[in-house]
């Protein structure tokens, strides 16, 4: 597997992965007009088989004056609309309580 220690956006042109891994890290492009759309650009622009996304808790205090703020399963939704992958299923939720499931989307 190969691990990208750097911003995705800075990745430029189509990006093809078999499995993305985004745990806890989408809902920080939420938050600026800006980065939502370079990250509405991200995901139109990366082919990918599987996706494992954690979303945040909509009711984090951090998240209170975003330009977007979804709930688990519109997050989810967003990501379909704009991305190559149309399923999903949720495989967990938070044993701790804090709003923050394991969602599998694919092609």
């Amino acid at each position: 597997f190969k691990i990208i220690n750097s911003s995705i956006f800075d990745l430029k042109g189509t990006l093809d992965f078999n499995v993305i891994i985004a745990f806890n890290i989408f809902h920080h492009f939420l938050r600026e007009k800006k980065l939502y759309n370079q990250l509405v650009d991200f995901l139109e622009r990366v082919k990918v088989q599987t996706m494992f996304f954690q979303p945040h808790n909509p009711k984090e205090k951090i998240m209170q004056n975003a330009y977007r703020n979804y709930t688990n399963q519109e997050f989810v939704v967003f990501i379909l609309q704009h991305s190559c992958l149309n399923n999903f299923t949720m495989l967990a939720k938070s044993p701790e309580g804090k709003g923050r499931p394991v969602y599998k989307l694919v092609q």
